[in-house]
């Protein structure tokens, strides 16, 4: 006589469920409910709204590029208008202080000992300089932790920008903090082939408005925290 399959006893029976249905529970805490993508859309609408009354802003920090068989840091000052833009890099890379200005009139950056170089863009005048093509004209939002459109992007549980991928572009967000009131980035990691590009923000100066501009320092940053984030910035 053959056998027939053994029937699992009541005790494996409701350990299976148990496992099943434990399965289940952390399924659902580890995807967002619909309520829960709701209400992370709703802040980061709020949150552009905000964030765009952010007319003229200065951002100092530090960055740091890295690709195949080169890369460098530098000091970072970019100031930002409506108009204009002015982005200095004190020892960039190797090559002291560079001062790259774009208006609507076009793009010139300049070093020391050397002849200006100009173009219709500030993306395509770093690119003449450094053989870089970053995405000087996203970033200008980016490094608010705003999307400029047409990015994929996803949030985090506080409705700010997790990351970004535009055209073979993946942003990452590591870090805010409270500046005046408004969550901005403190630093951020951008990457696309083999070219990375961090970038760590040290203080703000912003225009909320008219006529109201203050410096707005990230608290808590010291000297020994900017030195340690700087070494950071080279990894």
């Amino acid at each position: 006589m053959i056998p027939g399959p053994t029937r699992p006893g009541p005790r494996r029976g409701v350990l299976r469920t148990a496992a099943l249905a434990a399965l289940g529970l952390l399924a659902a805490c580890a995807t967002p409910g619909k309520r829960e993508l709701a209400a992370r859309e709703s802040a980061w609408q709020e949150r552009r709204e905000v964030l765009a009354e952010l007319r003229d802003w200065r951002a100092v920090g530090r960055i740091a590029v890295s690709a195949p068989g080169r890369g460098g840091s530098a000091d970072l000052d970019w100031r930002q208008s409506p108009q204009s833009a002015e982005i200095r890099l004190a020892g960039a890379f190797g090559q002291g202080a560079v001062v790259l200005r774009e208006d609507r009139g076009g793009a010139v950056l300049q070093r020391p000992g050397a002849r200006p170089i100009r173009g219709s863009d500030a993306a395509g005048v770093l690119a003449q300089a450094t053989g870089w093509q970053l995405p000087v004209a996203h970033l200008r939002r980016w490094i608010l932790g705003l999307s400029s459109g047409g990015e994929s992007y996803r949030l985090d549980d506080r409705g700010r920008l997790a990351s970004l991928d535009y055209e073979g572009w993946q942003v990452r967000y590591l870090g805010y903090r409270e500046v005046g009131g408004r969550q901005l980035p403190e630093r951020i990691d951008l990457r696309r082939d083999e070219l990375s590009v961090s970038l760590a923000i040290e203080s703000w100066n912003a225009e909320v408005g008219r006529g109201k501009s203050r410096r707005i320092p990230i608290p808590g940053i010291d000297a020994a925290t900017i030195s340690a984030r700087r070494i950071a910035a080279l990894n």
